[in-house]
């Protein structure tokens, strides 16, 4: 099978500035394929096929030229490998989508799944619900009498599935994160060359309509006692436990999940002038300094908290003060805390206990430089959103005005 030839023209056309690539397929069969490129003579090294270094931004415009050749060039080596002729109508077809391997695409996004499973990617659930949605696929192939495979895959396909999963959840945040997946293992075909084109380049994902908070974003000093009574009566179990005394102390000093998650023992000082504990650490996030003072934080609560784990030395000559948990572990056991505390219409964050905490020091002290310094932020302006954000503050600061 005789090798197509490949080559970039410039001006092809009379009075033409674009660039083309010419394909010789043999027998007298040739194409053009615009690049969408204008060029000058002067800008064009005919020889080397690149432009000419001197020119503007040339390096980025010769990677985009190498890759949109290789793209026609591994069209033909995929014909090459099946023993197909490499023509202008194998060409089209592949350009329309049509791969030339039509292989099942759930076997083979199911292979790549337990592939990442037997390396410990993903916790227990994850790789639960990850089988479970190459099932569903297999059922839809069943109900349908159709192979979803490399080549049939189309947007049509994926309308179709559409509405099957909408038949077989109620959830729309469920239906979401099942073509979440499926785009994520089609991405990767494509990248391995089994798909020329991404089906999900016409096909949009359909985002379920958020709930509304009723304006909250925080909680309030009654859910706040009812947490801090469930952490107190000692009837949780360990990691429950533990994922309830992380927020807390969240909630107390605004400390985003990563930094709590990592605390370190040499994180904590002592305050010479008081004897109290401090948080001294750089945020994960924003590589900001931030310096808690617990004693003085919210009476004193996240001190205790912070103490009390110190002293377990879990870890012996390992430095971390908390236990590890994931943050998926950690978000669940927030889910049930929620709902044994009552909390509605909000649910259990770390998010939220950032905003609490910033909620409250804005109604308590009315200073945004505060806000910024404790939690980290990275500009005046987020932590000026809490002070305008809080009637509190508001009525705080009208009760103490003399207007006589």
């Amino acid at each position: 099978m005789a090798k197509a030839k490949f080559k970039y023209l410039l001006g092809r056309r009379k009075g033409s500035s674009s660039v083309e690539l010419y394909i010789n397929f043999g027998g007298g069969r040739r194409t053009y394929i615009t690049t969408k490129l204008k060029l000058p003579q002067s800008a064009w090294d005919e020889y080397s096929q690149t432009v000419r270094p001197n020119y503007p931004a040339a390096d980025k415009i010769n990677l985009y030229l190498q890759n949109f050749r290789r793209r026609y060039e591994e069209i033909e080596l995929d014909c090459m490998n099946k023993d197909t002729p490499f023509t202008p109508e194998t060409l089209g077809k592949a350009l329309n989508g049509q791969a030339v391997d039509d292989g099942s695409l759930v076997d083979y996004m199911r292979g790549l799944i337990e592939t990442e499973i037997s390396r410990d990617k993903y916790a227990d659930g994850t790789a639960k619900h990850l089988r479970s949605f190459c099932n569903k696929l297999e059922d839809f192939e069943r109900e349908s009498a159709r192979k979803i495979t490399f080549r049939t895959l189309d947007r049509d396909m994926l309308a179709d599935i559409d509405i099957f999963y909408k038949r077989l959840y109620t959830s729309w945040e469920t239906v979401r994160k099942q073509f979440v997946y499926f785009k994520k293992y089609v991405t990767m075909a494509v990248r391995e060359g089994k798909m020329l084109k991404n089906p999900f380049d016409d096909f949009k994902i359909e985002r379920p309509k958020e709930k509304k908070q009723e304006g909250r974003d925080a909680l309030g000093m009654g859910e706040i006692r009812r947490l801090e009574q469930m952490a107190e009566n000692g009837a949780l179990d360990p990691i429950t436990q533990l994922a309830l005394d992380r927020f807390l102390l969240s909630v107390y000093t605004g400390l985003r999940i990563s930094d709590n998650g990592d605390l370190r023992r040499n994180d904590i000082k002592y305050d010479d002038t008081d004897g109290g504990l401090i948080i001294d650490r750089i945020t994960k996030k924003t590589g900001v300094r931030v310096i808690l003072p617990l004693r003085h934080l919210f009476g004193g609560k996240p001190e205790k908290i912070v103490q009390k784990y110190l002293a377990l030395n879990i870890f012996g000559n390992d430095d971390r003060v908390f236990p590890p948990l994931s943050d998926q572990k950690t978000n669940l056991k927030l889910k049930y805390i929620a709902a044994w505390a009552q909390i509605r219409n909000l649910g259990l964050t770390f998010h939220i206990a950032r905003h609490t905490c910033a909620t409250l020091l804005a109604e308590k002290t009315g200073n945004p430089y505060t806000i910024m310094q404790i939690l980290g932020h990275s500009n005046i302006e987020e932590a000026m959103s809490y002070i305008h954000s809080s009637r509190a503050t508001i009525v705080n600061s009208l009760a103490g005005v003399d207007w006589q």
